[in-house]
């Protein structure tokens, strides 16, 4: 409102902004999101059906069904597993395999080490546990 000096009005100023392109913008960002929210529950549901089918190895080859049967003999086991071979083969699946039929299962303590990033120097104290003073940064026992 413009008003004079007395007080009385003398006009009114109005300003109007278009918000069209803005609610399409917003209606656009709604639709977006939905779409994340359902492609993030697909891929958590994919996800979850790879873990829990690392267990269920399919072997149509003689030489894999060996190293699957041995996988779960090895499971009863209460040894330390060595799984060595190429890259690419599967040993991370067998590691799986092996965890999944063996009692440890349970308590979730399944603990994978790529023996091939460790320094020959720091191998042994990984494996085998190592005391305070060790090496650098071996503060307590591990």
């Amino acid at each position: 409102m413009i008003f004079r000096d007395n007080g009385q009005p003398s006009g009114c100023i109005s300003i109007l902004r278009d918000l069209t392109e803005l609610n399409d913008l917003k209606e656009e960002l709604t639709r977006s999101q939905v779409k994340i929210a359902e492609f993030r529950d697909k891929l958590e549901y994919f996800e979850g059906r790879l873990d829990n089918n690392r267990h269920h190895l399919v072997a149509q080859s003689t030489d894999y069904r060996k190293v699957l049967s041995l996988a779960k003999r090895v499971a009863r086991s209460e040894a330390t597993v060595l799984i060595s071979g190429e890259s690419g083969v599967g040993k991370d699946l067998v590691a799986h395999y092996i965890h999944f039929h063996s009692k440890r299962k349970q308590t979730g303590s399944f603990i994978k080490v790529d023996c091939a990033s460790l320094p020959a120097t720091l191998l042994e104290s990984e494996l085998f546990g190592y005391e305070k003073g060790a090496f650098t940064d071996a503060r307590v026992q591990g």
